[in-house]
């Protein structure tokens, strides 16, 4: 279950979900869950982008839009994520 101190809200399709982004050493992660009733956890890894390998300071990462939210969001439910019920973590 995610945090409620610093997880946010988004409505997709009617359904209300709690985020929580973190920033790895190599990875920017993001996890999702049902607000109301939260059951599995899904799990989205993201590599950050380089716009000149050469320097570490162009590094960034992904922005969680809306749209983004809702791709992933969508591509847990079709890879079978339950955000209702009980089970391991999705990746």
């Amino acid at each position: 279950m995610l945090p409620k101190k610093g997880s946010r809200r988004v409505t997709v399709d009617g359904v209300v979900y709690r985020w929580r982004e973190s920033h790895g050493h190599r990875f920017f992660e993001l996890r999702l869950e049902h607000f109301e009733a939260p059951g599995q956890l899904l799990f989205a890894p993201f590599a950050y982008r380089a716009l000149d390998a050469s320097r570490p300071a162009d590094v960034y990462r992904p922005i969680m839009t809306h749209r983004v939210l809702s791709a992933v969001i969508a591509c847990g439910l079709t890879g079978g994520w339950s955000p209702e019920r009980p089970g391991p973590v999705l990746c």
